[in-house]
């Protein structure tokens, strides 16, 4: 068989990456790449060890890696990674992370995995269970078939040269995992930042969540948890107000603290904690500029969406449809204070969270926002918080 050609079609079906090995040596990669996205010596390294005809592995950014073992020739086909919801900013910088991606690589890199599109692990099984059979010719287990029609993402396998062996979980275990409605009803505390409704759910979340195997050992598998939580929350704090930048960096900060932790329920308690904060900031931005004219939370959401750049009250009239001097008229009148004022509050705002949550410079955050310069952007966060923007990230370290 011709395994390069192989390899190409099945990239040209799945838009999944595909590696061919032998003996541990990269023989073909598609589609084509630059060298820092080839497959991570953590996955690459357990994968091609593994003694499992096919062999999956999940990391810790919530994908998964396949491979195939080719019984003539000594050769492995790896396939990844693949994420169930797409590889997103927040995974992005994860997996970057991982990777050693240098900064001047990193656009290469987002694009290469941005491009990869989502796939559930059972449809990436099914997939790998084709190309056994296509390649290696050899009949699967009846029973081995019928569980994973039946059951499928709840399949848990472990295929083995000689044998495919399954583990299925039974109903009568209570293990079908069905979230919707719990994710529902979180994604709305989050998205109008309402703690009092969050708080009256936690021990129903505790209860009733259920998630299928995602890891080898449970204190992997509260990671994992972890991470798809912050993935869904950080999400839909955005669409409740809290600017992307600072979703992320939130994210990013209980990430790193939650891969310190070596204590499956201490995962678990932070989960509570991570809900709770965005739930909490993502109420603060809504209640602060909150208002029923549609106009204005249009204006609002614009304003909300651009502070990293240089945007004018022209600008924001211009995207709404009205006049400067009518939209300003209609913010003091609403709200107390001028549209210029507004714009310059959301961009002090979310330099305040970029204190809090990222490791930024002072004048990184200030280009970042546009100000004129670090000093205006001193003298303006001073004006507006009454301390200075050394200060205020030293409190916030103190605080945590």
């Amino acid at each position: 068989m011709d395994l390069i050609s192989y390899c190409d079609y099945l990239y040209g079906f799945s838009k999944i990456p595909v590696y061919l090995y032998q003996g541990g040596v990269l023989i073909h990669a598609v589609p084509e790449q630059p060298a820092f996205c080839y497959p991570s010596v953590l996955h690459r390294d357990a994968l091609l060890a593994d003694p499992a005809l096919i062999a999956t592995k999940d990391t810790q950014q919530g994908a998964y890696w396949g491979r195939l073992s080719i019984q003539d020739g000594g050769y492995s086909l790896l396939l990844g990674p693949a994420h169930p919801t797409g590889f997103d900013q927040f995974t992005l910088r994860s997996l970057r992370r991982e990777y050693g991606v240098m900064k001047e690589e990193s656009e290469i890199f987002d694009r290469f995995f941005g491009y990869i599109p989502p796939v559930r692990l059972v449809s990436l099984v099914y997939l790998l269970l084709a190309m056994h059979t296509s390649i290696n010719r050899t009949q699967l287990p009846q029973d081995f078939l019928e569980a994973l029609a039946r059951y499928g993402d709840q399949v848990r396998y472990k295929a083995n040269a000689g044998n495919i062996s399954s583990i299925v979980e039974n109903k009568e275990e209570d293990t079908v995992y069905d979230n919707a409605d719990l994710e529902r009803v979180l994604c709305e505390c989050i998205e109008e930042g309402d703690l009092k409704k969050l708080d009256s759910m936690t021990d129903w979340l505790h209860q009733r969540s259920r998630f299928g195997m995602i890891a080898s050992n449970s204190l992997r598998q509260q990671k994992n948890i972890f991470i798809i939580a912050t993935t869904l929350v950080s999400r839909t704090a955005i669409r409740g107000g809290l600017p992307a930048t600072v979703s992320y960096a939130l994210s990013d900060s209980y990430i790193s603290q939650m891969e310190d932790l070596n204590n499956a329920e201490d995962v678990r308690s932070l989960t509570y904690m991570m809900m709770h904060d965005f739930c909490a900031q993502t109420g603060d931005c809504r209640s602060k500029f909150l208002s029923t004219d549609e106009v204005l939370m249009r204006a609002i959401n614009y304003i909300q969406q651009n502070t990293n750049k240089r945007i004018t009250t022209e600008d924001v009239a211009g995207a709404v449809g009205f006049s400067r001097s009518w939209l300003s008229r209609k913010f003091k009148q609403e709200l107390g204070f001028g549209l210029n004022a507004f714009i310059n509050t959301c961009k002090l705002e979310e330099a305040r969270s970029l204190l809090a949550y990222s490791d930024r410079s002072l004048s990184e955050i200030s280009s970042y926002l546009c100000f004129s310069s670090t000093s205006h952007f001193h003298t303006a966060f001073r004006k507006k918080f009454g301390i200075t923007p050394q200060q205020f990230r030293q409190q916030h370290k103190t605080l945590k």
